[in-house]
């Protein structure tokens, strides 16, 4: 019998909430069904809103050959080659910097390429708990050297939300402003209009001369949401966000439960029984 979905030939999923564990791991199982379908000859894309190195990190458990879209869509590499970038304006940076600084918020501002993607920020409250990794800094305008990938917060979840409206409300068309939502603090990302995960997934396809007809997408978040939107078969992890489980053509097990390697091996037929 021929496999159910045997037509696909490009599998791309987010990475937090929906790939790794809660406990930011991956599975060897799950790390066994992507190099599974690589030797099939099926693309992997990584999609993310994470930083390039964390990114990396996840992908050299996996393969040295993945496509990954970092921070949704300002970075994106096909293996070790540079494909793309979209980065933020170093004025428009400014005033993210300013605006985050008159909520209280911290702002931290990823840098690109050039500056070894190295992440800064500015304490301005208690509450903010950065990575080791991050470096503080008394003045953001100082390390603005070249244009930076994003400026973020990292918040309560419902000050994340109602700063999101009026960025948009502020700025318009100037950035782009995208939400991760998490259950207690989540994150708010301002990044270039272009750097958006579905802009980055669709020009790969195109480069790839793939259609939409034949690419599966994980997600669970609200900046999965146009990635979702622009495939055939669209997947949401059971532990989605309820609004973005909406857009599913099937719901996963949980990222928990390894719920994207169960469903790969269930459509594309990776065990020996059709679903």
């Amino acid at each position: 019998m021929k496999p159910f979905l045997a037509n696909i030939k490009i599998v791309a999923t987010d990475i937090g909430g929906t790939l790794a564990r809660s406990d930011g791991s991956i599975s060897n199982f799950t790390v066994e069904t992507l190099r599974t379908l690589q030797e099939r000859g099926i693309i992997i894309v990584l999609a993310t809103g994470y930083s390039k190195e964390i990114t990396d990190k996840f992908a050299s458990q996996i393969s040295d050959k993945l496509i990954t879209i970092i921070q949704n869509g300002a970075i994106v590499f096909d293996g070790e080659a540079l494909l793309e970038t979209n980065y933020l304006n170093k004025d428009i940076a400014l005033k993210v910097v300013e605006f985050f600084e008159s909520k209280g918020f911290s702002p931290i501002l990823f840098s690109g390429l050039d500056n070894n993607c190295k992440t800064y920020y500015k304490r301005m409250n208690k509450r903010f708990t950065p990575r080791k990794s991050y470096i503080e800094v008394s003045d953001l305008n100082n390390v603005l050297k070249t244009d930076p990938v994003e400026v973020s917060a990292w918040e309560a979840t419902e000050d994340i939300l109602t700063c999101k409206e009026e960025a948009e409300e502020l700025f318009g068309e100037e950035w782009h402003v995208t939400v991760s939502i998490q259950k207690n603090r989540s994150w708010l990302e301002v990044l270039n209009p272009n750097a958006k995960k579905a802009n980055a997934l669709l020009s790969i396809m195109k480069r790839k001369g793939i259609g939409v007809d034949e690419a599966i997408y994980f997600g669970d978040n609200y900046n999965d949401v146009e990635c979702l939107e622009a495939v055939k078969y669209p997947i949401v992890v059971s532990n989605g966000l309820p609004d973005v489980k909406k857009l599913a053509w099937k719901i996963a097990l949980s990222n928990d439960e390894d719920g994207v390697a169960l469903m790969i091996r269930k459509l594309l037929s990776l065990n020996d029984n059709n679903p």
